[in-house]
């Protein structure tokens, strides 16, 4: 999608990444590293077709919710330099939205003793009650910061959501609610 529009445009694709995972996996063992999900932010920036940031979750590579995400202080700050940086070469803004974002579950295998354990939630902000103030929070970052969305795209890790099926569908219809919403008002 990306190679494509790149095609077309006389200079560069800025993607904002909200997802739990940095999309910068990177191995060179097959059976670990098969599908390149985990690592298209690193395919796109070494082919040179888009700069992409992460827009941290409230996950740190553990069991347990971080305080932060995104919105703190310091990680604004970041995300607005390195957005004015890179400015002047960007000719589209996107933004990249994984459902596991919102919601992160542990995937329930250990991959050191191959034991299978129930998994965990992380954090989730619909059962938190804070899914819309998210939604809203990056509605105004984009609103405030005047950058203009060309395109937003959704995506979902399944493996990271772990839900019994009856909350999984609520909560991806609030997702998915909230997603259109946000396409509608930028």
């Amino acid at each position: 999608m990306i190679s494509q529009r790149k095609k077309d445009l006389d200079g560069k694709i800025f993607v904002f990444n909200f997802d739990a995972h940095d999309d910068r996996f990177y191995s060179y063992d097959p059976e670990i590293h098969h599908d390149r999900v985990g690592s298209w932010a690193n395919d796109v920036e070494k082919d040179d077709l888009a700069y992409v940031i992460h827009m941290r979750s409230y996950w740190r590579n553990g069991i347990l919710r971080s305080q932060n995400n995104w919105r703190d202080s310091f990680a604004l700050k970041y995300l607005l330099e390195y957005y004015n940086l890179k400015k002047k070469d960007i000719r589209e803004v996107w933004i990249s939205v994984d459902y596991d974002f919102f919601a992160l579950y542990t995937s329930g295998n250990d991959n050191q003793s191959g034991k299978y354990f129930s998994p965990r939630r992380i954090y989730d902000l619909h059962q938190e009650g804070i899914l819309s103030d998210e939604f809203q929070a990056i509605k105004k970052f984009f609103l405030t910061n005047k950058i203009t969305v060309t395109k937003l795209v959704p995506a979902i890790s399944r493996p990271w959501l772990n839900m019994d099926k009856e909350y999984e569908d609520q909560f991806l219809s609030a997702v998915r609610s909230n997603i259109n919403n946000l396409q509608t008002s930028m």
